[in-house]
């Protein structure tokens, strides 16, 4: 009974597993490869990496196109909220602004069309 032959990595499957490591999870490609996640990881570390890093960049640039250049409002809170660290409010949006808990923050949108440029600043009420 002999045990099964060391895995090789090439240039074929480096590709492969980055291209996949893009959007599938470690154990789809390695069942998809045919060896288990133990050996993927061992072999293909960096591949697995770049992979997701490429495609985190990727939707990052597209999410920053969709709410430059398209405007698009929910795409700029989404960005404001994650990148500069706004929050909304906390509270009864009907109370008084003294008795709510939380600051009251107010965002200003500055679209220049001309550069396509959208700049997103924290103003004070």
């Amino acid at each position: 009974m002999g045990s099964k032959p060391r895995h090789v990595p090439n240039d074929i499957t480096r590709a492969k597993i980055k291209s996949l490591a893009e959007f599938l999870p470690q154990s789809y490609i390695a069942k998809h490869m045919g060896f288990t996640t133990k050996t993927l990881r061992k072999y293909y570390r960096e591949e697995l990496d770049m992979g997701y890093i490429k495609k985190d960049i990727e939707i990052a640039k597209t999410l920053h196109e969709v709410a430059v250049f398209d405007k698009n409002v929910s795409a700029l809170i989404f960005l404001a909220k994650t990148r500069l660290g706004l929050v909304e409010p906390k509270g009864d949006p009907g109370a008084d602004e003294d008795s709510q808990a939380g600051e009251s923050l107010t965002i200003n949108f500055e679209v220049n069309e001309a550069v396509g440029d959208v700049r997103v600043t924290k103003g004070s009420e």
